[in-house]
């Protein structure tokens, strides 16, 4: 039984369908990169946490460094004693 040309696979469709995907990806990838450098979302994605990360470590609240500030143990008029207040021995 002979067949004809037209009926045969096509044997190098995968690799044109692989490529021309590949193409279409790294068009959209570089778009992407494109807008989000121009946008600054990566800058926004890092300094946004570590605004709040930044008081955390300086002054003990998840809060901005500066307003913060106010709220540090150290600012605290409370202080606590072993023996506490008023024994006497």
């Amino acid at each position: 039984m002979a067949t004809s040309r037209g009926l045969q696979p096509q044997a190098g469709q995968i690799t044109i369908e692989a490529v021309l995907l590949l193409s279409v990806f790294v068009i959209v990838a570089s778009l992407v990169a494109q807008y989000s450098r121009e946008a600054g979302m990566l800058k926004a994605f890092v300094s946004g946490p570590w605004v709040h990360l930044q008081g955390m470590i300086e002054n003990g609240v998840w809060e901005p460094s500066v307003p913060g500030r106010s709220k540090h143990p150290n600012k605290s008029t409370r202080q606590q004693t072993v023996r506490g207040d008023g024994v006497e021995q």
